[in-house]
């Protein structure tokens, strides 16, 4: 029964953010950033191994890949160009229904998470975008559920299914230059959280054949598209232009970032859940920390960092995977804290 109205509950959810992403783009036109990818795409297909400009900074060959025979087939129609986006929009909301089918206990958590990950703007906005950041988002999801999948004991992937998920995490790797990040953080995340109850050598067993593969193959590849411009010049732009400097205001900084992961002002109350968890002595109070240092923080300062060092704009667009699990993350700890209280006064 409880799996039957998570289904349903799910199916509901996401039709509904399926049309948030369908209005979004129904409402508007393509903006620069998507004209200019549609311009770099359009044309005879590009030798990608030469790392030739593809409309991103970095000339990973993944969205140009991706997006290059449905431009060939429907030229500029917004919508034809947009059907491999759309997929991956869909099975994110499937990969979010895995994700609270797994870890989640109550429909009423489930429903706060599937309610986020809908009426995020960040992630209405760019899920039926003409830009990579359309496939990262999902793409986070889906690094989650199956990493989580690859460290279980209980339910692990097992033969094709180990294949089928180092084939996408290769893929998701050579697609864009944060995709080795998704792969790494998630990974480090569920490593720490074996770690602190299993022996390094049981946890080489399990999953260093897989990873060590990964990094064999993967590796020489993202280093190839990472090291090559291809005559990208980037304008030393001031860094901090769309989100304030942490070091000259931190305030307004946390509150922009917390503002693109709630994605929602309605929904910002929510947020009160991370900090109850963290301040009640549950089972779960240290892993969920964890998560937000690993899975939140680490992701965001580095692309932050990355912009400092490099002299473009530190966006939110740069950290959609993590904004697309943050929600899960606040429904996580709202559950997690209200079963604690319901505990404490069942005791007393």
């Amino acid at each position: 029964m409880k799996d039957r109205a998570l289904k349903v509950m799910a199916l509901g959810f996401s039709l509904w953010g399926l049309f948030l992403r369908y209005q979004a783009l129904a409402n508007r036109e393509w903006w620069v950033d998507e004209t200019n990818q549609f311009n770099c795409t359009k044309g005879i297909f590009k030798p990608v191994w030469l790392r030739l400009s593809n409309g991103e900074v970095t000339c990973f060959p993944g969205e140009y890949l991706l997006t290059y025979p449905f431009v060939a087939i429907f030229g500029s129609n917004k919508w034809g160009v947009a059907i491999p986006h759309i997929i991956a929009t869909v099975l994110g909301f499937y990969v979010l229904y895995l994700i609270c089918r797994k870890y989640l206990q109550t429909w009423w958590a489930s429903a706060m998470a599937f309610l986020l990950f809908s009426m995020n703007s960040e992630l209405i906005f760019h899920s039926f975008e003409l830009r990579p950041y359309a496939v990262l988002a999902p793409f986070g999801l889906a690094v989650f559920y199956l990493t989580g999948r690859l460290f279980d004991t209980i339910d692990p992937l097992v033969g094709w299914q180990r294949c089928l998920a180092g084939m996408l995490f290769l893929g998701g790797i050579i697609y864009h230059a944060y995709g080795i990040f998704i792969v790494t953080f998630i990974f480090l995340f569920f490593f720490c959280r074996e770690y602190a109850s299993t022996s390094f050598p049981v946890i080489l067993k399990r999953v260093g054949r897989f990873y060590i593969l990964l990094a064999m193959v993967a590796l020489p590849a993202w280093l190839w598209y990472a090291s090559g411009q291809a005559g990208v010049a980037l304008a030393r732009n001031n860094t901090f232009d769309y989100i304030s400097n942490p070091l000259v205001s931190f305030s307004h900084f946390s509150r922009s970032v917390l503002g693109a992961l709630m994605g929602y002002k309605l929904l910002y109350p929510l947020l009160l859940g991370p900090i109850l968890s963290f301040f009640l002595p549950h089972s779960l109070r240290w892993l969920q920390l964890g998560f937000f240092l690993v899975i939140v923080v680490m992701p965001i300062v580095l692309v932050c960092c990355m912009d400092v060092h490099s002299g473009y704009w530190f966006l939110q667009r740069q950290f959609i995977w993590v904004i697309a699990l943050f929600g899960f993350f606040v429904a996580w700890c709202w559950e997690a804290s209200v079963q604690y209280l319901i505990s404490i006064f069942r005791k007393n």
